[in-house]
């Protein structure tokens, strides 16, 4: 599974098509096979990545172009599984019925079955369904941590800034998944609390140097005259209540 590592990006300025060209331009036509979701995935690009020797996976819109009409209409019962296969292309579409209907295009993965666990239950998934699954992981965890800890829509109304903001949010994102190869495991929260505190050291340190070069400066090991979140205690009224701000002496 992949960790979520943002190696590239770039404002939605181009066609889905040439977004995914320019982001893929470094990997292109070294084999690697690359899952999208729906905003991306078309019978345009799956072509377009066959014909540079890049394979890829990706959910389907049902008002993309060039989609089946059997495929489109077919009414299926939960569980099973519809597929058409393009010999010129060697693109698979696969339509899938979970909780609703699933549409997938393929250009590197069989028509086959796995068997999947799901609440304590043995399920049989399309092949197809479960390799998306399996490597759009980190990709769904990155968005949702991302999201978690947003703040570039928090009291931020200029584009420029809330891009800046996003890029710092992403940034750390990155960082915290190398710290975690490195050392032990820390929350993406933990991180960027860590991250803050030594920040308020060394800049708190590089303000009082400026200002006196003898006055004796706190151990960094100590946030003096600083203000950080603290929990109140649970009460039976409040079980869940808010953070306050209090001062650490």
């Amino acid at each position: 599974m992949t960790d979520g590592f943002a190696l590239d990006m770039h404002k939605y300025k181009y066609q889905a098509t040439k977004i995914v060209i320019t982001l893929m331009d470094n990997l292109i036509g070294n084999g690697y096979c690359l899952h999208v979701d729906n905003w991306y995935t078309s019978y345009e690009i799956c072509k377009v990545l066959l014909d540079h020797n890049t394979d890829c996976i990706g959910t389907l819109r049902i008002n993309r172009k060039q989609l089946p009409q059997d495929i489109k209409n077919a009414k299926i019962k939960t569980g099973d599984t519809l597929v058409r296969f393009d010999t010129k292309t060697n693109i698979m579409c696969t339509k899938w019925k979970d909780k609703k209907d699933v549409h997938m295009l393929s250009t590197c993965v069989q028509n086959d079955t796995v068997v999947v666990n799901r609440a304590g239950k043995e399920k049989n998934i399309p092949l197809v369904i479960h390799e998306y699954n399996k490597n759009m992981g980190g990709v769904d965890r990155s968005d949702q941590m991302l999201t978690t800890y947003e703040f570039e829509r928090k009291r931020v109304k200029k584009w420029y800034k809330k891009i800046f903001m996003h890029l710092i949010s992403v940034s750390a994102f990155n960082a915290n998944i190398i710290n975690n190869k490195i050392s032990p495991n820390m929350t993406s929260l933990q991180f960027r609390e860590s991250i803050i505190k030594e920040s308020i050291v060394k800049y708190h340190e590089s303000v009082e140097k400026k200002r006196s070069r003898t006055r004796v400066l706190p151990s960094p090991l100590r946030l003096v005259e600083r203000h950080f979140v603290d929990a109140i205690p649970a009460t039976e009224k409040n079980i869940k209540p808010c953070r306050r701000y209090v001062p650490k002496i």
